[in-house]
């Protein structure tokens, strides 16, 4: 499945990629105005079965993030577009549901 990019400027220099490449599924936010300057958290990646002959994603794209879910949760991505402020890298996605989640801040 080719990715996608959500939140493109006008001029097409600044995107947030989603998808699923080879194994793994991902977003990208390596073309955002860059909130991390360490370019530490660009990318979050989770394992994707390359046995599976579809995947489900759910995109929600909002103001200021962009959250993908694969396969109805069973992996979740997100990332802030443009805040000044972000919580905590690895911070839990909901424990409560045991979901794996993948942060990209």
């Amino acid at each position: 499945m080719p990715g996608r990019q959500l939140r493109r400027s006008a001029d097409g220099g600044r995107h947030v990629d989603v998808g699923v490449y080879g194994d793994y599924a991902f977003v990208n936010r390596g073309y955002t105005a860059g909130l991390d300057t360490s370019d530490r958290w660009q990318e979050s990646r989770t394992p994707f079965d390359l046995s599976a002959r579809t995947v489900r994603l759910r995109v929600p794209v909002e103001r200021t993030s962009v959250e993908m879910f694969v396969d109805d949760g069973r992996y979740a991505h997100w990332t802030v577009v443009s805040s000044p402020t972000c919580p905590t890298p690895g911070r839990p996605c909901s424990p409560s549901t045991g979901r794996r989640c993948s942060g990209t801040w």
